[in-house]
């Protein structure tokens, strides 16, 4: 049995009406009704610099179900009403008719106003009915209120706050139901007290892309919408051009900048925001075939086909004068530097097709110690505090302590030999030739996901909250729940050969490939997304 307060019939009327096609689980952002991969063309312009995209495989929204006998679709229960466990199709019965059809009773009741009173139902349940109390929902606390709120999606909102003017007022408040909205179902974000404190210090500053009404609303509703983008793989295609060669790797440098590496023997520094190129050196010898970039971003280590490795001092893009500064050079492997990656700012790792890993001191550019154990070349490295992973051509991939030199475990599943690997600390991501990508347990060193559904290498991965990127020689970029398994979107016409890099943010995918391209796709273009 279900109590409704006499004044919120209207209020629940609406609710009944609303749509209840979101997951349960999910209610505001389900990645497909039909866990189906939305397959996307990337189509570029004539210009070399931008491309449309097109889905090939829309999912069409479900249609409400109707009856044959009646022209009028029957209302779906809201999110709200199936939460509260009620199951009832309310009809609106007007009271003055209800208090007619009851005055004849009216007498036997006792003298007091906020007795109940009965309307007629038809309900999908027998044992379910609504009793409509006497009017008491204007006395409701706004707590309350914001409590059923919180298990509506934003659109029903938007819609409630048309009922009734202590309704709208509810549903407009900023720091009550929109910021508890907005934390709640955008804490992948890592919304936290800092963020807040950092909020409130730029609105201080009068900075103007917070100083908008309502904030909390303006800042939910543009997460909203860039999840939405995903979900449909809606994003804005930009190319970077300038490499004369095949670009092999790229990494993020702060917030509007990357770095990449080509064939041509060149690293590129790019600015994000207006698409261009901001410095270009040369100091190789070889092929440029890998990047990493401090933590503290003022840093950057370079590896080579020549054997070698660079270390930068950045200057950043707005400094005049040299923003890419050679520091100094590792020289030691017999063979090219296939990856690297740095251990808190102090070590240098580097993984060479000689099969071996090494460990450097930062400062002295001395090698500290060696990493032993693989039978091929090691193709790929990522580190996660002091602990750093390695996948090498003999299929195997393995985690060690950077600082002892000893391996912690080794994972073996893959069939052949491993060309990517990606460590957040709890899940390691490897791929290879045998076209999959698994998802191991860094604990336990099971394997808890295998993704299918490259048909040739998988080049590159990278991760983002439970987010999985990865590039192919299929000349496909797919993205991966790396929980479910799911593959939720595909891309393809991209780039016009293999993908060698690839990189996963909030907002954007970016990658490289042998065509001498970088592909931006900014799903987060237009929306003011600060904090």
């Amino acid at each position: 049995m279900t109590l409704l307060y006499a004044s919120s019939t209207k209020l629940f009327s609406f609710l009944l009406s609303s749509s209840s096609s979101n997951k349960a689980k999910n209610n505001y952002y389900p990645i497909s009704s039909d866990k189906t991969t939305v397959h996307i063309a990337i189509i570029p312009h004539k210009d070399g610099t931008k491309a449309s995209i097109k889905c090939l495989n829309p999912i069409e929204p479900r249609s409400s179900s109707s009856s044959t006998t009646s022209t009028c679709k029957k209302p779906r229960l809201s999110s709200f009403l199936k939460f509260s466990g009620a199951s009832t199709v309310l009809y609106n019965n007007k009271r003055n008719q209800q208090r007619s059809n009851n005055s004849s009773n009216s007498s036997n009741n006792d003298n007091n106003s906020n007795a109940a009173s009965t309307c007629t139902l038809t309900t999908t349940n027998s044992s379910n009915t609504i009793i409509i109390l006497s009017d008491h929902f204007q006395r409701l606390p706004p707590e309350l209120i914001q409590k059923l709120f919180f298990h509506l999606d934003a659109i029903s909102i938007g819609k409630l706050a048309q009922t009734c003017q202590r309704l709208h007022m509810i549903c407009n408040d900023d720091h009550g139901v929109w910021r508890t909205l907005f934390v709640k179902h955008f804490n992948n974000y890592l919304f936290t007290s800092t963020m807040i404190n950092h909020r409130q210090q730029l609105v201080q500053q009068k900075v103007p892309s917070l100083l908008s009404s309502p904030s909390w609303y303006s800042l939910y509703r543009n997460h909203y919408i860039l999840e939405r983008r995903w979900q449909r793989g809606q994003a804005n295609v930009r190319y970077l051009t300038g490499h004369t060669d095949s670009v092999y790797c790229i990494v993020r440098y702060r917030k509007q900048y990357i770095v990449s590496g080509s064939r041509d023997h060149s690293v590129k520094l790019w600015d994000l925001d207006n698409y261009m190129c901001v410095a270009s050196e040369t100091h190789h010898e070889g092929s440029v075939l890998c990047l990493k970039i401090a933590s503290d971003d003022e840093w950057m280590v370079s590896g080579s086909s020549d054997g070698t490795c660079v270390l930068w001092k950045l200057s950043g893009g707005n400094t005049k004068g040299n923003k890419l500064q050679p520091l100094s050079r590792l020289r030691g492997h017999t063979s090219g530097v296939l990856d690297v990656c740095i251990v808190e700012n102090k070590y240098i790792v580097t993984a060479s097709r000689d099969a071996t890993v090494r460990v450097w001191d930062r400062y002295s550019a001395k090698e500290l110690r060696r990493l032993e154990g693989h039978a091929g070349p090691v193709n790929a490295l990522q580190a996660h505090g002091h602990h750093v992973v390695s996948a090498s051509g003999d299929s195997k991939v393995k985690l060690w302590n950077a600082e002892t030199g000893e391996c912690l475990r080794t994972f073996d599943g893959h069939t052949r030999g491993l060309a990517c690997a990606r460590f957040d600390g709890m899940r390691i991501y490897s791929g290879g030739q045998d076209a999959v990508l698994r998802v191991w347990n860094a604990q336990t060193g099971q394997c808890s996901a295998i993704l299918e559904g490259h048909d040739q290498l998988v080049r590159t991965v990278d991760c983002y909250g439970d987010r999985a990127v990865t590039g192919s020689y299929d000349r496909t970029i797919k993205l991966w729940d790396s929980v479910s398994g799911q593959c939720l979107l595909s891309f393809q016409g991209g780039h016009d050969s293999w993908v060698f890099n690839v990189l996963l943010s909030r907002t954007r995918i970016i990658s490289a490939g042998q065509d001498k391209r970088i592909m931006i796709l900014d799903f987060g273009n237009d929306l003011n997304l600060a904090y």
